[in-house]
């Protein structure tokens, strides 16, 4: 653990520096800002202003993968938060299953949209802005779904109502997409100070 000597900036302030070493793998130069992140415990996280910018990309290497693999793959890599995912058949060309994944998780997550597609390679983006959301109102969303949703299978159970039925088979999948855009939305909160503070956290 290295340790850093604490400097008093004026009549309020307290300073020290960034190890030279750290700062220059994070392109962190004289100037720009930081996010620092008070936690538990008494600790503080400093984050370059670069892990706010730019877009995080992923990459699916899927030639041993079958089709359901596939799409836990990506609706893994879309709750951490990636923005840019790649799925990517590194020996021969994508197979039908895993092609079809890929428009399923598609249909899934909120957001998510196909923007490139070659026979070995599909790219797909997310294009959900934290900024769109607060996680209170999701919460509310997910339990107001979830509440009409049971009511509605109770309905369509008690009369044998199909189209009623399917109705709430409807609203299972949005709640799912409100679910997993959620658990998105918190994990990269927690990455994330200014994040944070925009989904009001």
């Amino acid at each position: 653990m290295e340790t850093r000597k604490v400097q008093r900036l004026g009549p309020s302030t307290l300073a020290m520096t960034l190890p030279a070493e750290w700062a220059a793998a994070n392109d962190v130069e004289k100037g720009e800002e930081v996010s620092i992140r008070m936690g538990d415990k008494g600790t503080l996280t400093v984050l370059p202003e670069s892990m706010n910018e730019g877009e995080s990309e992923a990459v699916i290497t899927v030639d041993e993968l079958g089709g359901t693999a596939v799409e836990r793959a990506i609706v893994a890599q879309y709750v951490l938060g990636r923005r840019i995912i790649h799925v990517q058949a590194a020996e021969s060309a994508l197979s039908s299953e895993q092609i079809n994944a890929v428009y399923q998780a598609e249909t899934q997550l909120m957001g998510l949209g196909v923007i490139e597609e070659t026979p070995a390679d599909i790219s797909i983006r997310c294009s959900v802005a934290p900024a769109d959301f607060d996680l209170d109102n999701l919460l509310q969303r997910l339990e107001s779904t979830g509440s009409t949703m049971r009511g509605e299978a109770i309905k369509a159970l008690a009369h044998e109502d199909f189209d009623l039925a399917q109705r709430a088979l409807n609203r299972e999948r949005q709640s799912n997409k409100i679910f997993v855009l959620l658990l998105r939305l918190i994990f990269t909160s927690y990455q994330n100070p200014n994040m944070a503070r925009e989904t009001g956290l």
